[in-house]
């Protein structure tokens, strides 16, 4: 602050005067209860925070860098250790994606991101990514790429072992470092059929102590938390069952010779970022002291947490596309801001096709002009004193930490899993998501609020070229099986074996942990989108777009807020809209089931002209479904025997009554 610059002038202002002048601004009103909200996560937001918020709270005197790590950890936040920008690429030809990552690495990209398919990752299906067969086709894809200036960014399927074993057999004695992630559980969630698990867990020990002592700088244990926020979780539930699955993990490794005290830093926990950008931020710094908690519960000191943040999927619209850069930018705000190492942002085609260079170009400019630009890189623990952030952080924390050890004492995340504990809870709540985005009290921009009607585009795309991938070499296979041993497995792949044929020798059990149902991944947007389609379908099939003749009664003052909700309750469907003034206006002929109308206006206006236009409609047009903008109150079966076929409020469920109308028209065409 400059030597000259003074506040002497100023009196201190406490929370109690913040208070009394809410109160003179909204007399005789409980104000507080007002303007509080309840999220999601049961957590109750207040109007004002003050320092009691955070009494008996460590949290606020707390240094970035500094056990437990709440506040980030490192002491310069990202001004002196960058976040990765993990951007994720599409899986195409070994070349082609070497062309593509070491151009980005000149544009501002300073981490590769390596896609596996399913053969390449271990898992059966059809998973798209670069197909790796042998550490030669590895050594194509990674050419000309330091590994220690850009380190590497994968994940590696329910075993990392022998993708870290031919990244060893290709580089050899050269220095490099990264992240090398097995995730059982995750390929379970995602659909893929988790078998052999004690040989992953075998596997895994194998490379976490391997890497322990030869490569420091090389994580091999992740959790693919952002699953769960993909699947329309609260951040209590993607943070709870997060750290039950990494404490899972945890616990198998210490089972098999690994110590505590080695396994804090070979944890990569993965986690959504959302919308609601202070709980996100809480959830990232929420995540950093859990896991100081957990690492104290099995009697090894606190270690830095490495938080990989992605951008939501569940809130992502194909509707209005050009609308989740915005998204995509929020999200990236809230994961800078939360501290994360590591982060993706969705390109804001990635819902669809998800193949435009320059939708991928401007996500990951996106991080660039964050750090760069905003300079938020310069800042560490931007929300670090904030009362109000500190106070969520820690009943988020409280919350995640009570979950948390109900699942322990239910006998853990493996029994949890199989029970369908976690995918139920998770659906439930995706549902209720849905269900408030269908009655358009939760909005999504240019999908249930200030929608395009005329967008055609998004339907109407063109499907793209299957990707050309290279055939899987055969090889013949002969001598004993190996050993789950680093040593093995890299001298094979250095004898030229494929990862095919390095499975196959390595044997093993198929033992599974009982049947662990996947999780579905809707997005909140989607029964919109298909409304939308279904209105598409119509008009191409009939050559008529439906359209609702929106009739205003009295003048301007009585109608213009009731004609303005009107209007937007009906043009997110896709709809043709038209607006006219009663007094002069009559339907004209038309054909079956190509119209409605939705009435708005003043109740004296309605009363004296209403009955008499709703039978002229009628009688111009039999098939005209005609609605009340407004609740019916007492007054609805009188209303109803004027003609009226329904009304449309704020409390109407939007989407229910649109699906209905729209087949109707169906129907009738």
């Amino acid at each position: 602050m400059h030597p000259d610059l003074k506040f002497d002038e100023f009196s201190e202002i406490g929370p109690e005067a913040w208070r009394e002048a809410v109160a003179v601004l909204m007399p005789g009103v409980d104000w507080e209860q007002k303007l509080s909200a309840l999220t999601p996560e049961g957590i109750r937001l207040k109007p004002i925070y003050d320092p009691s918020d955070c009494q008996g709270r460590k949290g606020n005197e707390e240094w970035p860098g500094i056990a437990p790590f709440t506040r980030g950890i490192g002491a310069g936040g990202s001004k002196f250790d960058r976040w990765w920008v993990s951007q994720e690429v599409p899986g195409q030809s070994l070349d082609t994606f070497n062309d593509l990552i070491r151009a980005e690495l000149m544009r501002g990209r300073n981490v590769v991101t390596l896609p596996l398919d399913a053969a390449s990752a271990g898992i059966q299906g059809d998973r798209k990514g670069l197909s790796i067969q042998t550490a030669e086709d590895l050594g194509r894809s990674l050419r000309g790429i330091d590994l220690q200036a850009a380190p590497l960014f994968v994940w590696a399927g329910p075993s990392a072992l022998l993708l870290l074993g031919m990244l060893e057999a290709q580089l050899g004695e050269s220095s490099w470092r990264g992240a090398v992630l097995s995730d059982p559980f995750g390929e379970a969630l995602k659909g893929k059929p988790l078998t052999g698990l004690t040989d992953c867990w075998d596997d895994m020990a194998v490379a976490a102590k391997w890497a322990t002592q030869h490569r420091p700088e090389v994580r091999t244990l992740g959790v693919q938390g952002h699953l769960l926020g993909d699947a329309g979780a609260t951040a209590v539930q993607e943070l709870a069952y997060t750290l039950a699955i990494a404490v899972e993990y945890f616990r198998a490794m210490i089972e098999r010779g690994v110590a505590a005290s080695q396994l804090g830093g070979q944890f990569v926990l993965s986690l959504s970022v959302g919308s609601d950008i202070f709980m996100q931020v809480a959830k990232l710094r929420a995540a950093r002291l859990l896991w100081s908690k957990v690492l104290a519960c099995f009697g090894t000191a606190a270690s830095p947490l490495f938080l990989h943040a992605r951008s939501c999927r569940f809130n992502k619209a194909v509707l209005d596309p050009h609308s989740n850069i915005l998204r995509s930018t929020v999200e990236g705000v809230a994961g800078v801001i939360g501290g994360a190492n590591s982060l993706h942002l969705a390109p804001w085609d990635e819902v669809m096709a998800g193949t435009d260079p320059n939708a991928r170009r401007l996500a990951m400019n996106t991080q660039l002009l964050l750090a760069e630009e905003c300079g938020m890189a310069e800042v560490a623990d931007p929300a670090g004193g904030s009362w109000y952030v500190e106070s969520l952080t820690d009943e988020l924390a409280r919350k995640v930490w009570t979950d948390f050890q109900d699942i322990e004492r239910a006998g853990g995340m493996a029994m949890f899993l199989q029970s369908d504990g976690p995918q139920t809870a998770v659906a439930q709540t995706a549902a209720g998501r849905m269900a408030r985005v269908a009655r358009r009290q939760d909005r999504v921009v240019g999908v249930n609020l200030s929608p395009d009607p005329l967008e055609r585009s998004v339907f109407t795309m063109a499907r793209q070229k299957p990707l050309q991938r290279e055939a899987p070499r055969n090889q013949q296979l002969s001598g004993p099986h190996l050993s789950r041993t680093m040593e093995a497995v890299i001298k094979e792949f250095g004898a030229g074996t494929s990862i095919a044929g390095v499975r196959t020798k390595l044997g093993g059990a198929e033992d599974q942990v009982g049947q662990i149902t996947p999780l579905n991944f809707p997005r909140g947007s989607q029964e919109f989108e298909e409304l939308r389609r279904e209105v598409v379908d119509l008009t191409q099939r009939t050559g008529k777009r439906p359209l609702v003749r929106l009739f205003k009664l009295g003048g301007p003052k009585q109608w213009s807020a009731q004609a303005a909700f009107a209007r937007g309750f009906f043009e997110v469907s896709g709809c043709a809209i038209d607006e006219a003034v009663v007094a002069t206006t009559r339907m004209g002929e038309t054909g079956p089931g190509q119209h409605q109308t939705a009435a708005s206006g003043g109740d004296a206006d309605y009363l004296q002209f209403g009955p008499d236009i709703i039978k002229r409609l009628k009688v111009d047009n039999p098939y005209m479904k005609v609605f009340i903008a407004g609740s019916p109150e007492e007054n609805e079966e009188v209303d109803r025997k004027d003609g009226v076929d329904g009304f449309v409020s704020q409390k109407t469920d939007c989407l229910a009554f649109l699906r209905k109308l729209i087949r109707q028209l169906e129907e009738s065409d």
